[in-house]
């Protein structure tokens, strides 16, 4: 086991300028393994957003899962076939990266949030 390391992080931070959410749409276009990398630096530069608290992921159109990965955090979370949620993110301040990864023709939309947001997970209709 290697050495650990506390790290602050944000969950349940109110954040000064109030509630926000970024919106991204995934656009995987080919039924190929894909991964698609992005990460919020010129957003928090801006100041559009200043951290992510919690995500909101729609797999629902999705015939196969998706991962999103954040190597930064060593956080990953699965979703599996046609599901939707919530889900927190342990993320310090600060801009962070992530790495989506599916198979198949579909867009996913995501939005990232910074408040809180319970964890919650359904299947679509």
């Amino acid at each position: 086991m290697g050495t650990l390391q506390a790290r602050k992080i944000t969950l349940g931070y109110a954040p000064k300028e109030g509630a926000f959410a970024l919106p991204v749409t995934l656009l995987f276009n080919t039924n190929a393994v894909q991964q698609i990398s992005m990460d919020f630096f010129k957003e928090q530069s801006q100041g559009q957003i200043e951290f992510i608290q919690s995500v909101f992921i729609d797999n629902s159109q999705n015939p196969q899962g998706l991962a999103l990965r954040f190597p930064t955090l060593q956080q990953q979370i699965t979703v599996r076939t046609q599901m939707q949620g919530y889900f927190p993110l342990f993320a310090p301040n600060g801009a962070f990266s992530l790495t989506a990864v599916t198979t198949g023709n579909v867009d996913i939309p995501i939005i990232f949030c910074n408040v809180f947001i319970n964890p919650s997970v359904w299947q679509s209709a």
